[in-house]
């Protein structure tokens, strides 16, 4: 009879571990862009970085959501949530070359806050302590906006889409605001007639891009 070839036996794995065997860590994934920012985020320099924060609590209905401490009690740096956007401030350093819009005597930019009703926070940005530079009016290109001036020199538009508008109703809509302009500026200077307490500059005839 033929010989019957010999079981293979099974290995049975220890369930033990070896003590000498090294864990693999579990690494977790960190976000590139950390929760609630956005892609562009908002930061700018005032002289007063506590009673900014105050002004932009009562102001415009921000939340604070971080602020850090530096030298001499200063804010180095906050975090405030308006809607469902981040902006951030700190406090002037002008010894390391951190000048405020108040230091400095203009700010050459502004932002921009779309909201539900711009009339409302536009009153109630006033009663806060803004400065209003034009009151909410009615724009060319579908927009109820007004601008403000807070506290601390910066400028901010307050708007509330109110019309969805074509490129070519924009653009005639554009041009019928500007030849309004002239002839109201030309108007006043004629008769010696007070100005219109807001000079219209370049940004009253531009659109946001998503317009």
């Amino acid at each position: 009879m033929p010989r019957k070839a010999p079981r293979k036996t099974r290995k049975v794995k220890s369930a033990r571990k070896s003590p000498h065997k090294k864990t693999r860590k579990t690494v977790k994934r960190v976000e590139p862009i950390p929760k609630g920012y956005h892609t562009i985020t908002p930061s700018i320099i005032v002289h007063d970085g506590a009673a900014a924060i105050n002004f932009y609590v009562k102001g415009f209905g921000a939340k604070e959501r971080e602020r850090d401490i530096g030298p001499g009690g200063r804010i180095w740096h906050a975090a405030l949530q308006v809607g469902d956007s981040l902006f951030m401030l700190m406090d002037e350093f002008p010894e390391m070359g951190a000048n405020s819009a108040k230091r400095i005597g203009d700010s050459p930019g502004s932002i921009w806050l779309y909201v539900k009703d711009a009339d409302k926070l536009y009153q109630q940005a006033i009663a806060a302590g803004a400065k209003s530079v034009t009151p909410p009016t009615d724009q060319y290109w579908g927009d109820r906006r007004a601008m403000v001036e807070d506290p601390f020199g910066h400028t901010w538009s307050i708007a509330t889409r109110k019309l969805k508008l074509g490129p070519r109703e924009i653009e005639k809509r554009r041009l019928a605001a500007m030849q309004e302009a002239t002839q109201r500026s030309a108007h006043e200077a004629a008769s010696g007639a007070p100005a219109d307490s807001h000079t219209p500059s370049v940004t009253d005839f531009l659109p946001p891009d998503n317009a």
